[in-house]
């Protein structure tokens, strides 16, 4: 899904997962920095690369001058980390072990 959506790097998918784990309240640059682990920089740059795409927007009160930016994930956002993997690539995974004499194999 997150190819899908036009994410190129697990950074870029852990800074969706961290805006889209804050919800309603959003998180700012600096708290998505910490909880991941990467550079204020990088983070920003993930966040406008997201946003481009359209899977996160600015939280609406954070647009007063001088206060720092509150992303949340957009309904487009959402349905990229609550849709279910398609398991359909992969075969294999839907088939249960065989049996053979009662032995698995």
């Amino acid at each position: 899904m997150f190819l899908s959506a036009g994410l190129t790097s697990l950074s870029q998918a852990a800074t969706l997962v961290h805006v889209g784990r804050t919800g309603l309240q959003g998180a700012r640059v600096d708290t998505i920095s910490a909880g991941t682990r990467m550079s204020y920089n990088t983070v920003q740059a993930h966040l406008y690369k997201l946003l481009e795409l359209g899977l996160i927007t600015r939280f609406s009160r954070s647009n007063a001058q001088g206060r720092a930016f509150y992303w949340c994930a957009t309904v487009k956002g959402w349905g990229v980390l609550t849709t279910a993997p398609d398991v359909e690539l992969f075969p294999d995974a839907l088939v249960a072990p065989t049996q053979k004499g009662g032995k698995h194999v």
